[in-house]
């Protein structure tokens, strides 16, 4: 239970921090400079190809757990599973949005503004929710026979980017999170 719930955690941490690199590149453009819209694209390409793939399938599974654990968890599970099928959605449309700028497509500052502003607001406010009402009512509800079978279930695969071992093609975006952070 506490390795899962833990990842879960980091996982969040780690994604706040492609939020904050993210939204830091977006300024710029929206200012009117030039954002490198190749680390944008590496974030984008670590969202859709890992978290999108990996960390939500992981709640998923918590979900289905939960299902049967009473109305409170049934009503938020509901809600939850909604909101990552919205956020699916809003980093397909982002990783489009940032394709096309990056490939010098026109696409008025504003409307990118407040694409970009919804995402990041949207993953803010939905890591918010789960951390304070999901992982909570999982760590409650959940049975030691419950997390073994979600761990059993999930594997254990690296995470290419925070993992102790990064791939090449995240090398460049890690760098930049571990200057931001400096």
């Amino acid at each position: 239970m506490a390795e899962t719930i833990g990842e879960l955690y980091q996982e969040h941490r780690n994604m706040a921090k492609l939020l904050d690199l993210l939204e830091a590149e977006l300024a710029v453009y929206r200012d009117g400079g030039v954002a490198d819209f190749d680390l944008v694209g590496d974030i984008m390409d670590y969202i859709t190809s890992w978290l999108e793939r990996y960390h939500h399938p992981k709640e998923n599974l918590i979900f289905e757990k939960l299902k049967d654990k009473g109305a409170e968890a049934g009503a938020l599970t509901a809600d939850l599973i909604a909101q990552h099928e919205t956020g699916e959605e809003l980093t397909r449309g982002m990783a489009t949005v940032i394709a096309n700028v990056a490939h010098d497509a026109e696409i008025p500052r504003d409307l990118f503004e407040r694409l970009a502003r919804e995402y990041l607001d949207f993953n803010r406010r939905h890591m918010e929710k789960e951390e304070a009402e999901f992982l909570p009512l999982a760590e409650a509800a959940l049975s030691a026979e419950d997390w073994a079978a979600i761990e059993a279930a999930l594997g254990a695969p690296e995470d290419p980017l925070f993992g102790p071992k990064v791939e090449e093609r995240y090398r460049r975006l890690l760098e930049n999170i571990l200057d931001a952070g400096s």
